[in-house]
């Protein structure tokens, strides 16, 4: 319904998201990017030329990154358990220099959070100070 029009907005929550599936493999136990395929599908069927995906997860989603990094129509922000300057935990990726590549540079938003025992507070704060004005900017289709 979002893509037609008749939504807004929409809300998938999805167990496993596949967000480790690499295009040309899997891993991490993900065979397949659902998110990765849904975001092609928007811009490939529906004609979509800003699309966003959200993904907070402790693991960061380095399967819709490799997807994606080159391209300036996906915007792509993760919130994840990492360093920001090198990442220590699994997958190895997702440091906030990690900013996408050619036409896609600046289309790749990592916001590693590396303090271990970090609650809701410091996610909220990353939401309302970060993600929410991000997501507005952008104005995805």
């Amino acid at each position: 319904e979002v893509l037609d029009g008749r939504a807004a907005n929409g809300f998938c929550a999805t167990r496993p998201p596949g967000h480790h599936a690499e295009p040309d493999h899997m891993m991490g136990f993900c065979i397949f990017n659902s998110v990765a395929l849904a975001a092609k599908v928007a811009k490939q069927k529906y004609g979509k030329k800003r699309v966003l995906i959200f993904d907070w997860d402790v693991h960061h989603g380095n399967g819709i990154q490799s997807a994606f990094y080159n391209d300036p129509e996906v915007l792509y922000v993760s919130v994840h358990r990492g360093g920001v300057d090198q990442s220590y935990f699994y997958p190895g990726s997702g440091t906030m220099k990690e900013v996408g590549a050619d036409a896609g540079k600046g289309f790749n938003i990592n916001i590693p959070i590396e303090l271990q025992g970090s609650g809701d507070a410091v996610y909220e704060m990353a939401m309302q100070r970060l993600v929410l004005p991000i997501a507005r900017a952008y104005k995805p289709d």
